[in-house]
């Protein structure tokens, strides 16, 4: 709104003072102004045999002109038999002053409209891509040079038309994921009841259960990960930075996902290495969202490693790092990025079908963004994969 404002402003100024220069000389050229030339005395008797006497001898102003196209103005002096005689250029024809007037008033209008039509030509351009925002044929970005006014609304808009884009794939990918993970138990729960009723082996019946309340807890897993993941998709959430102690909330997350973890028969040997050991109390984040990216790790890593877990935590001069190891199959190094996109899933050689919703991950790509940081995939020295977060220490000064 200032630089609009200020531009516009200068712009009417510059005209004006512009014009007015160029137009004042121009009047002096062409139209200069009235000057009086030789003033003489006259006898009243030199008007003896003219019919003007009468007329000047009453005191009346007359203007006259001479055969020689020169004006002049008589006046009698007051009880004096004299005639004062006046020679004048005649007033300018009004109709030089109404020309430059109306030249003014259109240089104005001009200048003007020179400053409106880019502006009105931009306002245009981001109006046709509002209709076509959110639809098929929707252009991708509106492109306005720096110099434009409407540069800072298009920059404005690019990014709600980013946003909204990235809501519109969300909704998509969500709905068609939604739809195929509670098809797939709905269809197993609908068989087991078939089977169920038509049994009448009671030893039956209860299998044919217990996989009803397998797929209703798979269901309620789903539910409550789309509820985190709607949670965490916001833009600027404000943190809660404070110093804490990142060994003890590793120890204490492994402990509690191991304790948690009934199913597997085989526990896994989970290494917890402290580099700079002396400082490992001096992390600093919001530990809120920073427990649930380093749990969302280790659970990814505790589900896909074999027998060995390494979790190994830095803090450098100016960065944290926590890197979670597992001997896994690993991930191919071209879906190393594909894999923190939401509801993408990877399927490995002799693993069949992986567990999870693909939002973990996910989820712990934005809480590095939201502390100005990175989530990395890579190959792990155990043969598996390695996830590494990394963030910078941007400490308040007030701390």
């Amino acid at each position: 709104m200032s630089r609009a404002f200020f531009s516009l402003y200068f712009l009417i100024v510059l005209s004006i003072v512009t014009l007015g220069w160029g137009l004042d000389r121009l009047w002096e050229r062409y139209m200069p102004a009235e000057t009086i030339g030789d003033v003489r005395i006259l006898q009243i008797q030199d008007f003896a045999d003219s019919a003007l006497l009468a007329r000047i001898s009453s005191g009346e102003q007359i203007a006259f002109d001479d055969e020689q196209g020169k004006s002049y103005l008589y006046q009698k002096l007051h009880n004096q038999p004299l005639v004062l005689a006046i020679e004048h250029s005649p007033p300018p024809s009004p109709w030089m002053e109404i020309t430059l007037g109306f030249i003014f008033y259109l240089a104005i209008a001009i200048a003007i409209f020179c400053w409106i039509w880019p502006l009105s030509r931009d306002l245009s351009k981001l109006e046709r891509h509002t209709r076509t925002l959110g639809t098929e044929s929707a252009e991708p970005r509106v492109s306005l040079p720096p110099q434009s006014a409407a540069h800072s609304l298009a920059a404005a808009f690019n990014r709600m038309a980013d946003r909204i884009s990235y809501l519109l794939n969300i909704q998509r990918e969500m709905t068609n994921a939604v739809s195929h993970e509670l098809r797939t138990p709905l269809a197993r729960m609908k068989f087991a009841l078939e089977m169920a009723l038509d049994s009448k082996d009671l030893t039956q019946i209860k299998s044919r259960l217990g996989g009803i309340k397998q797929d209703v807890t798979e269901m309620d897993e789903l539910v409550n990960q789309l509820l985190n993941y709607a949670n965490f998709d916001q833009s600027n959430p404000t943190l809660d930075w404070k110093r804490g102690d990142m060994k003890s909330l590793v120890q204490e997350i492994v402990q509690r996902l191991t304790a948690e973890d009934t199913e597997q028969k085989v526990q896994p040997h989970v290494q917890l290495q402290v580099i700079n050991q002396g400082c490992h109390s001096r992390f600093y984040c919001d530990w809120h969202l920073m427990e649930r990216a380093v749990l969302n790790l280790i659970q990814n890593a505790l589900r896909h490693c074999r027998t060995e877990l390494s979790i190994t935590i830095e803090q450098a001069e100016h960065y944290f790092v926590v890197v979670v190891d597992d001997d896994g199959v690993g991930i191919p190094e071209t879906s190393r990025t594909e894999v923190f996109e939401s509801f993408v899933r990877l399927r490995n050689a002799g693993e069949g079908q992986t567990s999870g919703f693909g939002l973990g991950l996910t989820i712990v790509r934005r809480i590095m963004q939201w502390h100005h940081g990175e989530v990395t995939a890579s190959e792990s020295p155990l043969g598996g994969a390695r996830f590494t977060l990394r963030w910078p220490d941007s400490e308040p000064e007030s701390i």
